[in-house]
């Protein structure tokens, strides 16, 4: 498992790598740029290397969480909303043993802010099962609001970095409801779209 402060560090990095990326590329997709100026700009004859999003796009997701789970899933992106479903667990021997998997979803709608970078909002649901330090998982639901910054260098990759901003997780484990306020959980994902 991979400590938590090492992946809010690189969520962090992350952020701000893609936000100073595309404050260097420019790009005149959104500029007010007349067609002289933009014969006078180099990246504004570039426009072949652009990659955009059509207007609706399938792919696989592997990401990782700062609790240190990784996890796989489908997602949909367009130029209005990204979408998607995934798995994640763990496993962990001890004393009590666990192995805790989670099914969740996301969705929001996505904002174009530079060149093949997008701003994504919205909500994460999911739910958790398996056995956690020798317990059932009787019933689990968390919900979460994420921002996110998506850079997508080729029309089939798109790196992502979000944070949720507040997670709410209701678990009953053991015969025994718990109630979980979280701030600031993060994550870094790379897509591959088809």
């Amino acid at each position: 498992m991979i400590p938590k402060k090492l992946v809010l560090k690189i969520c962090t990095f992350s952020m701000v790598a893609l936000l100073q990326t595309g404050a260097a590329l420019g790009g005149c997709c959104g500029c007010n740029c007349s067609d002289n100026q933009k014969s006078a700009l180099p990246q504004c004859d570039k426009q072949e290397n652009v990659a955009e999003v059509s207007s609706n796009q399938w792919g696989v997701q592997a990401f990782i969480v700062d609790s240190g789970s990784t996890a796989v899933g489908i997602v949909n992106y367009s130029e209005c909303h990204s979408a998607g479903v995934s798995i994640s667990g763990f496993l962990k021997k001890s004393d009590k043993n666990s192995h805790v998997f989670a099914a969740s979803m996301f969705a929001g709608p996505r904002t174009k802010i530079r060149e093949n970078i997008y701003f994504a909002y919205g909500f994460d649901m999911g739910t958790r099962f398996g056995k956690q330090d020798g317990n059932s998982i009787k019933s689990s639901f968390f919900i979460a609001p994420y921002v996110s910054i998506e850079y997508q260098p080729l029309r089939q990759v798109v790196l992502s970095v979000w944070t949720n901003i507040y997670t709410y997780q209701n678990e009953l484990i053991a015969n025994k409801r718990t109630t979980t306020h979280k701030f600031g959980a993060c994550g870094i994902g790379m897509s591959y779209l088809f």
